[in-house]
């Protein structure tokens, strides 16, 4: 039947048949598809009325298939798979157009569908616990036990919980010894959290003023004691002291890192007998609280400004050099949790993923666009075969949808591999460890995916099916030629993805100079074949105790062979990224009429230059058991306090109560991390610091790789002390890439989109030229053979690529001058509006949108006359 069918087109004319045989045979066999099951009488009749015209085969169609009732499609189910089937062919026909514009949704999906499944587990989910929107935290630091002391008294909070973490060491016979992390919290923490026991019980308020028990968290229950219940009950020893196990906590509850910084192994109850809690100077403890019903965070607060009036006039000379008077404002647990700065981070993320999708959109728009303008003759050919227009609107929209189904699964699975390739990222961030593909998440992209195909792809294709049958039929497809509007409209979308496109390469570029700007810093130690041993020490006899040991462990260290230097401090370079409390002091005094500025003090063993390679460039260092109070002082510290670092030697500095002459001046380090200010920094003796910590680092310079010397690092420590643990041996030069960790991620995942970016806008701006070359193929063979040189019609394409270009880049100039404001947070060394980054962003986009419009430029002008014209 198809073949007789070929054969009866011989009665067309020639340019009909040749430019729309095939969609009229296509057209056909889906009619015959749409008959199958009605009998052999009605395929006849389609037969022989294939060629009259579109009204009158529809009737008969209509009439046949439904007992004399026009119908516009299928009968149920039948008729849906029907019209997915045919769509399916009519997208196998244009495998170009399919995999370009799936590939190209895909993309934007995948994108999209990553960055909200972070953006949804880390910011929009509500914290798991019982009425979270209720949960407060007391900002400003943590908090003194005269202020605890006095949070009963404030009647906005339902409940208040207190907590205070540390490192210490788990003692097991016939086992190395293990470093776990603590947190004592009182009672009301697991009420307040909804926290239920898995084994045996939580604490409770009879339990307070005691370390003698505890309560496991299941992760540490099942790492270290392999989820034997037999330990509920047992006695562990954690620094020697026997603890016992009352109870382990349940799988999923989420211990809040706000509260407890590293995840706890073992929770201890509040010791109110401790008598650093009377003092107003250890402010050790963070505070939540669950607000009362009916109560608001304003209230809260006033009720927190009289507690903080209180406790001054309680210890007024403790606060007498308080420049401020103090005070705790309260914010929702659900905003510190998250913080600020990855909050703005985020949202940062979800605005390079918008534009991202943009762009990919645009593209798809063009795709569309140009494939519904090419099938203007299809449709209107299917339209006298008898096809209603709501037929060919399903028709269309079942191809839409298809695209849709095959974009989202690809999207779902660019989202999955991004989310494993960017998880030791996303893992860092708060409740990071919680981010995976849901169904919420999947909803949304399947959502995302219908949207942006029916809103490109099917709005675009509508305009083939309301040309006029009669001006369709007899317009060559190569002559026809798109209205200003169609014109305007594409020259439009290049302009809108030129200027996306641009905003993503600079804010690429501005996050990666950002970053170059951070590494690029002269460290002040030299941390190459250098590790860190981080130790947990157990509760010493005094200070004297604790220098002892952090000494014989160093001594032991360095006779190990392969060690060239050793040192020990209470805090290396880099090991603690953005400062700690118990290393700053207030009110010193710098020059001889100086203002008291707040000074980092570090206790340092006499090695400690030497080991990490920081240049003495003043006078000297201090020697091993010098007992007068010496101090070696940062350069920026010595020009800010003396003018400069020869005037500074000799010159008395007030630090850890006692007045210190300065000794040497030390090269500036950038102790706490490449982006933090270091400007007023001291180095005293660690014999002379004057209190025992209960942790302590081992730096060790070897004279090659370190891999071969860790183990012997290990026996070492051991031979000195047995129930140390030695959980990590870690490379300093790792420790100062992990400090910049986040940086890097932001400038290379802001460096992926503007590539890619750049990437779409070549792609879509070549795929515009190519069909305005074929559209205008006949006007370029006719200027050729009028005498027009090959080398004018290559510059009137990439002429006029050039200038949708420019409106693009100035454009996106524009944009991204007032969206870059909302980077400042994020650069260092450099202004949201750096001229280098905005320009060198501007001449790579141009750059590659002269590329891209070379090649279709290229085709252009090897147009031939003759068989341009032969065609039309």
């Amino acid at each position: 039947m198809i073949g007789l069918y070929r054969l009866s087109l011989r009665l067309l004319p020639r340019e009909v048949r040749e430019e729309d045989g095939r969609a009229i045979v296509a057209t056909l066999e889906d009619q015959l598809d749409a008959t199958e099951g009605v009998g052999r009488r009605a395929r006849i009749v389609t037969l022989a009325f294939a060629r009259l015209p579109g009204a009158a085969i529809g009737m008969a169609m209509d009439a046949r298939t439904t007992g004399g009732t026009p119908t516009g499609g299928g009968d149920g189910m039948r008729g849906m798979i029907r019209t997915i089937r045919q769509a399916a062919r009519a997208l196998r026909k244009a495998p170009a157009f399919t995999w370009a514009t799936v590939l190209l949704l895909a993309l934007g999906i995948g994108a999209g569908t990553a960055a909200f499944s972070v953006v949804d587990h880390v910011l929009l989910r509500p914290l798991p616990y019982p009425a979270p929107d209720r949960l407060v935290y007391m900002t400003n630091g943590s908090h003194s036990g005269p202020t605890l002391r006095r949070l009963d008294s404030v009647e906005s909070f339902d409940t208040w919980v207190a907590a205070h973490g540390g490192t210490s060491n788990l003692v097991r016979d016939g086992a190395e010894p293990l470093r776990m992390n603590w947190v004592e919290v009182t009672p009301s923490f697991f009420g307040t959290f909804g926290a239920s026991p898995h084994l045996g019980r939580l604490l409770v308020e009879s339990d307070e003023n005691s370390r003698n028990v505890g309560v496991l968290t299941h992760a540490a229950w099942q790492r270290v004691w392999g989820a034997d219940p037999a330990v509920v009950g047992s006695t562990i020893r954690i620094d020697g002291n026997p603890v016992e196990v009352i109870g382990v906590l349940e799988a999923d509850f989420a211990v809040p890192s706000v509260l407890t910084g590293r995840a706890p192994d073992l929770l201890y109850p509040m010791d109110w007998t401790d008598p650093l809690l009377e003092q107003p100077g250890y402010q050790a403890h963070s505070v939540a609280a669950r607000l009362a019903p009916g109560m608001t965070i304003e209230q809260a607060d006033l009720e927190l400004d009289r507690v903080a009036a209180d406790v001054t006039a309680a210890h007024a000379d403790h606060y007498a050099d308080y420049e401020e008077p103090i005070d705790w404002p309260l914010v929702s647990l659900a905003d510190q949790t998250v913080g600020p700065r990855v909050a703005r981070g985020l949202g940062l993320l979800l605005g390079a993923v918008g534009l991202l999708l943009l762009v990919a959109c645009s593209n798809v728009a063009h795709l569309f666009l140009a494939r519904g303008l090419g099938r203007t003759r299809e449709m209107s050919v299917r339209r006298a075969l008898g096809a209603s227009t709501r037929a060919l609107v399903t028709q269309l929209l079942a191809e839409s949808l298809v695209v849709a189904a095959a974009a989202a699964a690809a999207g779902v699975g660019l989202a999955w591999l991004a989310l494993r390739g960017f998880g030791r990222w996303t893992d860092a961030l708060p409740r990071g460890e919680t981010v995976s593909l849901d169904l919420p998440v999947l909803g949304f992209a399947v959502l995302l995916s219908i949207a942006t195909v029916v809103l490109f792809g099917l709005v675009p294709a509508l305009r083939s099916t309301r040309r006029e049958l009669h001006d369709a039929l007899r317009t060559s497809a190569r002559s026809a030629t798109s209205s200003r509007t169609v014109q305007a409209l594409r020259s439009g979308l290049v302009i809108g993805e030129v200027a996306f496109s641009l905003v993503l390469v600079v804010t690429a570029g501005l996050l990666m100079k950002s970053f170059l700007e951070v590494t690029s810093q002269d460290f002040g130690i030299e941390p190459e074949n250098v590790v860190v041993v981080p130790l947990s020490i157990p509760e010493m006899d005094g200070a004297d105790a604790y220098v002892r040991l952090m000494t014989d462990l160093t001594d032991a260290v360095r006779r190990v062979p392969g060690v060239e230097a050793a040192t020990w401090s209470g805090e290396l370079p880099f090991e603690n990224t953005g400062g700690r409390s118990c290393c700053w002091a207030t009110g010193v005094q710098l020059g001889d009429e100086g203002e008291p500025v707040r000074l980092a003090g570090h206790s340092v063993d006499e090695d400690f230059f030497r080991t990490l390679g920081t240049e003495i460039v003043a006078g000297g260092h201090f020697r091993r058991g010098e007992s007068e109070p010496v101090a070696v002082i940062g350069e920026r510290t010595a020009i800010r306090g003396w003018g400069s670092a020869e005037a500074a030697v000799g010159r008395t500095i007030g630090v850890r109560g006692a007045e210190r002459r300065i000794v040497g001046v030390a090269e500036h380090t950038l102790h706490y991390g490449l982006d933090q200010p270091h400007d007023v920094t001291a180095y005293i003796p660690a014999w002379q610091g004057g209190f025992a910590l209960p942790w302590g680092s081992i730096a060790v310079k070897t004279r090659g790789d370190a891999d071969g010397v860790r183990p012997r690092l290990r026996e070492a420590i051991w031979g000195v002390e047995p129930q140390l643990p030695i959980p990590t041996i870690t490379p300093l030069e790792s420790m100062i890439d992990s400090s910049t960790s986040t940086r890097r991620f932001g400038g290379v995942l802001a460096s992926s989109f503007g590539v890619v970016a750049l990437l779409l806008a070549a792609g879509g701006l070549y795929g515009t030229l190519l069909y305005t070359v074929g559209e205008q193929r006949r006007a370029i063979g006719i200027r050729i053979a009028l005498g027009a040189g090959r080398g004018r019609i290559e510059a009137a394409v990439v002429g006029r690529a050039l200038l949708l270009g420019v409106g693009g880049v100035v454009l996106g100039l524009g944009v991204s001058l007032y969206l870059s404001r909302f980077l400042e947070a994020f650069l260092f060394g450099i202004t949201p509006r750096d001229g280098l980054s905005l320009t060198g962003a501007a001449v790579v986009l141009m750059a590659v949108i002269g590329v891209a419009a070379w090649l279709p430029a290229r085709r252009a002008a090897n147009t031939d006359p003759l068989d341009a014209l032969r065609t039309e």
